[in-house]
């Protein structure tokens, strides 16, 4: 009898503990961010770009974008990431900037190009942002920042252009979590590695930032959403350690100082 009601016991404690772990969840809110995620992710990202390309200049320069799709596919090609479904544009503006929108698509701004030195540090910050969009951080820096309820709306259409430009905000200058940083680095350094460029110049990238960024702090913006610089190109050289692989240059030399030259030139009209 006394082991029976033991047991009674122990069952409602149970029960109580399922119920009130269960009422601590936001069901509408965890069926509205599937809903986002599964059908209105494209649409959401057209009405970011839309406002982005209110406010800045798409370069317009087929031998740029040429250069950084085929940067884009040797990733994609060796890390069986389906080219087609990632988009790059390149806008005109010199903030040293690159971000993911949520259907797949990295913007980069003319001002990180200028400042990278190599084409294999600008490789980087492409596999860098194209790990953003394989892990869906930038819906989940959304719905954290913004909340389920105003995407949808975005997405119905029935927000206005002042509230597309703080969601362009936003996704270019607030900072991802620790976690997902740290993440997106790892799965550089392996997008990196498997397609023959060595993440050390990726590395590179972010120590010198780290160390330029009081000279021109208003245009350093991926410093404000990506931080710890420094200690974050410590951490790719400890995974760059455990590649056992040599690297040879993959980009051509002649054809990035050309990029540079026109990137250059833009910041000039």
């Amino acid at each position: 009898m006394h082991k029976a009601y033991l047991q009674l016991t122990l069952l409602m404690l149970l029960f109580v503990g399922i119920w009130q772990l269960l009422s601590k969840i936001n069901f509408i809110e965890f069926l509205q961010i599937e809903k986002l995620t599964n059908e209105s992710e494209k649409k959401l990202g057209q009405v970011i770009l839309d406002s982005i390309r209110k406010d800045n200049h798409e370069l317009n320069s087929d031998s740029v974008c040429i250069y950084v799709e085929k940067m884009k596919s040797e990733l994609c090609k060796a890390n069986n990431i389906p080219d087609s479904s990632i988009s790059i544009y390149i806008f005109e503006n010199d903030n040293v900037n690159a971000f993911t929108l949520p259907n797949s698509t990295i913007i980069l701004y003319t001002g990180l190009i200028e400042y990278c030195k190599t084409p294999e540090e600008l490789c980087g910050v492409i596999a860098h942002e194209l790990a953003h969009v394989e892990h869906h951080d930038v819906m989940k820096k959304l719905t954290r920042e913004v909340g389920s309820s105003m995407l949808l709306t975005l997405t119905g259409g029935a927000a206005s252009g002042g509230i597309g430009k703080e969601i362009v905000k936003i996704i270019s200058s607030t900072a991802f979590d620790r976690k997902q940083e740290s993440e997106a680095d790892k799965s550089a350094v392996k997008y990196m590695s498997n397609a023959g460029v060595d993440p050390e110049n990726f590395a590179n990238l972010l120590f010198r930032l780290s160390k330029d960024k009081n000279n021109l702090p208003k245009q350093f913006e991926w410093l404000s959403n990506h931080p710890n610089s420094k200690d974050r190109a410590e951490e790719i050289l400890k995974f760059r350690q455990k590649i056992n692989k040599k690297f040879e240059n993959k980009f051509s030399e002649s054809s990035w100082l050309k990029v540079k030259k026109i990137v250059g030139e833009s910041f000039e009209k």
